[in-house]
Parts: C-alpha cells; sequence; structure tokens
C-alpha cells in the first residue's frame, strides 16, 4: 500500500522505499488541452482521486466540494487547507 520499488537503479538489490505515516501527496494540473499540455497516461491518472473543479469564486463553496469528492473520511478535514491554498493563489494569479 505504502511502498514505492524502484528497480531502476540496477544491480542485483531493489530498493524500497516506504512512506512515513503522516505522508500525503497533493498534485494539481490543468486540463490536457491546454496549449502544451498533454492527457495523463490511464496508468498515472489511476494513481490519483481526481476533482474537476470548474470556475468558483467562493472559497467555502470550494471547501465543500473537496469535502464531498474527498473518498477517505480521515482526508476530509483537508478540505479547507485546500480551499485556503486555492483562494491563496487566485489571489496571487490574478484571477
Amino acid at each position: 500500500g505504502r511502498t514505492l520499488t524502484l528497480p531502476e537503479k540496477g544491480g542485483s538489490e531493489v530498493e524500497e522505499l516506504v512512506a512515513h505515516p503522516n505522508f500525503l501527496l497533493l498534485a494539481t494540473m490543468n486540463p490536457g488541452g491546454d496549449f502544451g499540455k498533454k492527457e495523463l497516461s490511464p496508468a498515472l491518472r489511476n494513481r490519483f482521486t481526481e476533482i474537476w473543479v470548474g470556475t468558483t469564486g467562493e472559497a467555502s463553496e470550494m471547501e465543500q466540494i473537496c469535502a464531498r469528492r474527498i473518498p477517505e473520511p480521515e482526508l476530509r478535514p483537508f478540505a479547507g487547507h485546500l480551499a485556503r491554498f486555492w483562494e491563496f493563489y487566485r489571489g496571487v494569479a490574478g484571477r
């Protein structure tokens, strides 16, 4: 579940990395149809939970959307953090 095998190192040994219990990964991406971007392969997409976020204007709405779409109950409290980051980024990007 939380082990990553690194066979690329070569040699007779295969290195395995075990994630710290508190390790989380958040990845974001603009749609693949944007200029200069390609769609992710199905193998890579299956490793993430996709949340499509259309245009919205309120951080509270973004928090509700994220909380409903996060399948793991123990991760739902992070929805507020995601919404606040979204709000910060919109301010920096000027949108």
